[in-house]
């Protein structure tokens, strides 16, 4: 029973005495928010931010994350793998950890932009509880965005069994924002007890960048970012390690769903069984879509691409005529 003065004191402040807890595992989980299935699906395809959607500020989203932490502290503690990608804007990331959260041992959320939090301030087991909970409301809503449908049936999207694989589905923006502030990497490294494991998406270049430029950008500016990611991608997997990131061609994964997506799953550390494959490949798309073909390139911006391209490893299979 506090004193009289603490009483006042709490009244004043609108908090009180933190009570005791009673047992081991008795943090309070965070409510459940209402979900605007259709306006966040529609911001989504927008690229806005979740949390707003769901209508969560800053301070109330430090403080789910805080509780959330706390009651899910031996789930995420028992985590074995933290899995970040890296790449370029519309490279099909979204066709990838989509499939990934549908396997019942991985939990991939849907473009929680988990750098961000890291940069604000957010502690580790906090930001791998918000990639948690957005899984489970991609899983809820449904996985789609746009015209685009990520849902695999039959499968755990949103949920899990023995939770072995963490992570975010944000590659563009996590390279991004690593670019701007290299420190970002080095917390992701020392800062989180999990072993990292990153995803480099790739696609034909042309296609990136074509996308790119009906997102709004000029032609100039989408070559000079998609060359400006590529080179600090690769800088992060001689950083990383070339162990620790598995490089994905979206054509690869299109052409041969069960096997690029069970050598990821290798990768990953976890098991990829044939009704998990077989569920995963019926949803894949029969070609990779080619934005390349929906926009003019001047002859002098292909011949440009296609020399910085044949000089670089990763690239040199692609070609704007493919």
């Amino acid at each position: 029973m506090p004193k009289p003065k603490a009483r006042a004191a709490a009244a004043a402040t609108g908090r009180s005495k933190p009570k005791r807890r009673a047992r081991s595992g008795s943090n309070p989980v965070p409510a459940p928010l209402a979900i605007d299935r259709e306006r966040v699906m529609a911001g989504l395809a927008e690229e806005r931010n979740i949390w707003r959607l769901m209508g969560v500020d800053v301070t109330q989203l430090r403080d789910r994350a805080r509780a959330g932490a706390q009651s899910h502290k031996a789930l995420l503690d028992g985590v074995r793998t933290l899995c970040l990608f890296i790449g370029y804007p519309r490279s099909g990331h979204s066709l990838v950890g989509s499939l990934l959260d549908a396997h019942p041992q991985m939990a991939i959320a849907h473009e929680l932009d988990a750098l961000l939090y890291l940069r604000r301030g957010f502690q580790p087991r906090e930001i791998l509880y918000l990639m948690l909970e957005v899984s489970r409301f991609h899983g809820e809503i449904g996985r789609r965005w746009g015209p685009y449908h990520y849902e695999v049936p039959g499968q755990w999207q949103g949920r899990h069994t023995t939770l072995q694989v963490i992570g975010d589905k944000k590659g563009g923006m996590t390279t991004l924002r690593i670019a701007r502030n290299p420190l970002l990497l080095k917390q992701v490294m020392t800062r989180f007890g999990k072993r990292k494991r990153f995803v480099h998406v790739l696609r034909n270049p042309f296609d990136n960048i074509a996308a790119m430029v009906q997102k709004g950008q000029s032609l100039k500016a989408a070559i000079a970012e998609y060359f400006r990611l590529l080179q600090t991608n690769r800088a992060i997997i001689k950083r990383v390690g070339a162990d620790a990131v598995a490089t994905l061609h979206h054509e690869d994964l299109i052409a041969d769903p069960k096997a690029e997506l069970g050598r990821l799953c290798s990768f990953l550390g976890v098991a990829a069984e044939p009704d998990y494959l077989d569920a995963c490949a019926g949803i894949v798309f029969a070609a990779p879509h080619q934005p390349r073909h929906k926009i003019p390139w001047p002859a002098d911006a292909v011949r440009l691409i296609e020399r910085r391209i044949a000089a670089k490893p990763m690239l040199d299979r692609y070609r704007f005529a493919d």
